[in-house]
């Protein structure tokens, strides 16, 4: 097959599983399926370079001997047994499959060259796609550098924005967005609308009559042109950009490339609203660049406020309240990378299968049917299943204080459910025996089985495991199906495994199956290993462990950790105490959120004060109903309302009814309500006049919690209100006075 036909077929399936995963997760954030778009972007460029740079292939088509028809193979009839016969290995118990009998055949006969017209002919239409292919790349590549050259007419005359104003709002934009680049704002004559260049050193590029602008609209381009800038858009658009340039023939690349982009902005749009901006002023304000910009393409590489072409659906999505608007987080690159990888590398080694000879092929014995043909011999053998049951020390699952003899059978036992447990328990011991075998891949797939029998006559053998099998691979395999038994039993050699393992993968596997076995017993052992290591990723499971066993016995384990560098460290830590609900904690997370620079931790320690309920973090919590990202205000409004012992509603709770954002101010008008403090009516009155209907019924609902004639009279006006839900609403909740 032509390299480039390969190379673009292979495309066509890696596009195809991304849209495909596009579909499928509908519900995801923007920043999530841009993200997918750009790895599989990325993977076209790629997947060229692997395809001649792999050392090996994976074969699609069935291996099968070649053999010229003049001569054909000559078999005895001793082969058919031959190929189907198999024997046990006297030592190990392992399948083996003997080499059929010889065979008697010539070699391929040669390939005979093709005539001079029919070569020539083949090699003057490679040659003229090849040529079509380079003048489609540099067709491209000519609009990127019209691009460039557009890009520094832009620059021509622009100059430093001096205005303290504009200065003052791009930092205040900047500390919103958490960005610590910094960024240069210019002013061109030449620009009719705000842009975002470059990758190193970014530029935001304003139209000259942006001095005109509004305080509202000035804040909005900067926050919607930085987060282009946090979000690393220009970079994503080039990578699109070379993708096209390459494979500017294929009609789903350029298709790839502009969802790319569309989804760049959405994300954008989610990020400017998470730092708090209003969805209907914002909307509106991307109403007006879109007239500004008019007809008016971007260039290649730089990312616009807002086009036409694209406005409809993003206002749409801007105005949805109950749309995924979640940032992609740190952990989710590295898995990026990691199914990129997945993905590319074998997608890029398919090709034909090379011929095999029948020998080679009756020698193929799958690791599957090695580990089937050990469980049956094991289990055709019930002698040997007692002795090595005996041999183990392996103890019964449920053992008889008072067996009876053999001889003398429980009348009321069912025979059927004996024999399940007969055929259980040989399983079990069948595969602790061949958990000896020499051969490691076997010992993996028993030491799988072990676990997904949850059979906890197995812990001493797969301990055992753990501590000596010389194959990292097995250990981790043991770590796991301990982790599967859930059994309090197996945590100190857990965490004795824990403290000596070399290999880092196993320690986190052991760390795993200890949280998932959720023994306060290993709370001091997991504490210890957390200490002593370095391994930031085995670090994070370890705190993960800790917060699924939920004893208060690991805060002072996890405290010292809030000021850890590693911020998915600390949003583990901070979880994990949330988990725990120690009212020991309140103190030193309370510290932490008032010099907390990252919005997701800000918003995780609001959730762990919430799930801890303890009074003492109310003054925390009123702090964070200031907060400027929006998402860490929301949470702020629910934590307060799940607080043990507050006889009163805090002010701050109460100022947050008048909130810009409907979920704070409809969350704050339900938390006031459980607390039932007349102090809140005012505010709840007021918000029987809110634009949202969901608030308004929040505040109905709040105010019939509350007792006394305050409330009561909001209620009997609510009874004049224009819409008739409301008026039902209030009715209800004056009857149930």
């Amino acid at each position: 097959m032509p390299f480039a036909l390969d190379v673009a077929i292979k495309a066509s399936l890696l596009l195809l599983l991304a849209a495909a995963t596009v579909a499928v997760a509908r519900r995801a954030a923007a920043a999530e399926r841009h993200f997918v778009w750009t790895l599989a972007l990325a993977g076209l460029l790629i997947l060229p370079v692997l395809a001649v740079a792999l050392p090996w292939r994976l074969p699609i088509v069935p291996a099968r001997v070649v053999r010229p028809p003049s001569q054909p193979v000559e078999m005895s009839a001793e082969v058919p047994a031959a190929l189907t016969a198999t024997r046990v290995a006297p030592r190990t118990g392992v399948a083996e499959t003997p080499p059929p009998a010889a065979t008697r055949a010539a070699g391929p006969e040669p390939v005979r060259p093709a005539s001079g017209a029919h070569a020539l002919g083949a090699w003057s239409l490679e040659r003229g796609l090849r040529a079509v292919w380079i003048v489609g790349l540099a067709l491209v590549l000519a609009r990127l550098i019209v691009g460039v050259l557009a890009w520094r007419w832009l620059l021509r005359g622009a100059r430093e924005v001096g205005d303290p104003e504009w200065i003052a709002a791009l930092e205040a934009a900047s500390e919103r967005l958490d960005l610590t680049a910094p960024v240069r704002l210019l002013e061109s004559p030449h620009a009719n609308m705000p842009m975002a260049f470059g990758i190193r050193r970014p530029v935001v590029i304003l139209p000259m009559e942006a001095d005109a602008w509004p305080v509202e609209l000035r804040e909005t381009v900067l926050l919607h042109e930085l987060a282009h800038v946090r979000r690393g858009d220009v970079l994503s658009n080039l990578l699109g950009q070379a993708a096209c340039a390459v494979y500017w023939f294929h009609p789903l690349v350029w298709g790839a490339a502009r969802r790319l982009r569309m989804e760049a902005e959405r994300a954008c749009d989610d990020l400017v609203l998470r730092a708090g901006a209003p969805p209907s002023a914002y909307a509106g304000h991307l109403l007006e660049m879109a007239q500004t910009a008019g007809t008016m393409r971007a260039l290649a590489f730089s990312v616009p406020m807002a086009q036409r072409s694209e406005f409809e659906g993003r206002v749409l999505a801007i105005l949805q309240p109950d749309l995924a608007r979640r940032p992609l987080n740190r952990h989710a690159f590295a898995v990026g990378a990691f199914l990129l990888a997945a993905v590319a590398v074998p997608l890029a080694a398919l090709g034909p299968a090379r011929p095999e000879s029948a020998q080679a092929e009756a020698r193929a014995t799958s690791r599957a049917e090695v580990v089937a043909h050990e469980v049956a011999r094991v289990q055709a053998t019930p002698v040997a299943h007692a002795e090595a049951v005996r041999e183990a020390g392996v103890q019964a699952s449920n053992p008889d204080p008072d067996p009876k003899p053999r001889n003398d059978p429980d009348p009321n036992a069912n025979p059927q459910d004996e024999a399940r447990l007969q055929g259980g328990a040989t399983a079990t011991a069948g595969l602790i025996a061949a958990l000896a075998d020499d051969d490691p891949a076997v010992r993996l797939a028993v030491a799988r089985a072990l676990g997904e029998r949850q059979d906890t006559a197995a812990i001493n053998a797969l301990l055992q495991a753990l501590r000596r099998d010389p194959s990292r691979e097995v250990r981790k395999m043991a770590a796991w199906a301990l982790g599967e038994i859930e059994d309090a039993r197996a945590v100190p050699g857990l965490v004795a495994a824990l403290r000596d393992e070399r290999d880092v993968d196993t320690r986190r596997q052991i760390a795993w199956a200890l949280g998932e076995i959720e023994s306060a017993d290993a709370v001091s052992g997991l504490g210890s290993a957390l200490r002593a290591e370095d391994d930031a990723e085995t670090r994070r499971m370890i705190v993960w462990a800790l917060g699924e066993i939920e004893s208060a016995e690991a805060v002072p384990h996890l405290t010292p950790l809030l000021r850890d560098a590693d911020v998915e460290l600390r949003t583990k830590v901070v979880w994990a105490l949330g988990e725990i609900e120690s009212p020991t904690a309140v103190e030193p997370l309370a510290a932490l959120l008032a010099q907390e620079r990252v919005v997701e931790v800000r918003e995780m320690i609001v959730w762990a004060l919430g799930e801890i309920e303890d009074a003492r973090a109310a003054p925390a919590l009123e702090a964070a109903l200031r907060d400027t990202a929006l998402a860490v205000r929301r949470k702020a409004v629910w934590a307060l309302g799940e607080l043990d012992g507050l006889r009163a509603a805090p002010a701050g709770l109460i100022a947050a009814l008048r909130d810009a954002d409907r979920e704070v101010r409809r969350a704050a008008a339900y938390a006031v309500g459980e607390l039932e403090d007349p102090a809140a009516v005012p505010g709840l009155a007021a918000l029987l006049r809110d634009p949202d209907l969901e608030v308004r019924r929040t505040a109905i609902h709040a105010l019939g919690e509350i007792r006394g004639v305050a409330a009561s009279e909001a209620l009997v006006a609510a009874l004049r209100d224009e819409d008739p839900e409301i008026r039902r609403l209030a009715a209800q909740a004056l009857g149930n006075r």
